[in-house]
């Protein structure tokens, strides 16, 4: 499987030339995934963020409360790979799928060697949690 064919279906590589979304897509790995697999546990310590390709994955609270429902071109596990501690909650697949696996090494690399590259997929996933906490205020203020 590679990307979806619309490079604006996955949030963190909108905008990247084709170069740039092919050096991400060398620097990461696809996982596939069945239905019911944690695909991130609460209390994880690794620091790697991942971008769904295809399926579905609902992130819950430790007592099951669903926190949100995840799509194909969605980015989850930004608290753990942006902030190095561990994730705050639990990321289960509802479906069959794959998700782009990006480490905070290969990341690091990329600030270093494409600072162009990592400041622009920065930029998008910055966009992405200021969407996520724009969500969050206003079904706070409901």
């Amino acid at each position: 499987m590679g990307l979806p064919p619309r490079e604006d279906a996955i949030s963190l590589l909108h905008g990247l030339s084709d170069g740039d979304r092919k050096t991400v897509l060398e620097a990461a790995e696809v996982r596939p995934f069945a239905r019911h697999e944690v695909l991130i546990p609460k209390g994880d310590e690794y620091q790697e963020i991942y971008c769904l390709l295809s399926g579905s994955a609902a992130v819950t609270a430790e007592d099951e409360r669903l926190l949100a429902v995840l799509g194909p071109g969605d980015t989850f596990g930004e608290i753990g790979f942006l902030r190095s501690i561990k994730r705050t909650a639990n990321v289960v697949a509802q479906s069959d799928g794959e998700t782009l696996v990006l480490s905070a090494g290969a990341f690091e690399r990329f600030i270093i060697h494409e600072p162009a590259l990592a400041a622009r997929m920065l930029l998008n996933l910055s966009r992405e949690l200021a969407g996520r906490l724009i969500f969050t205020t206003e079904m706070a203020l409901l």
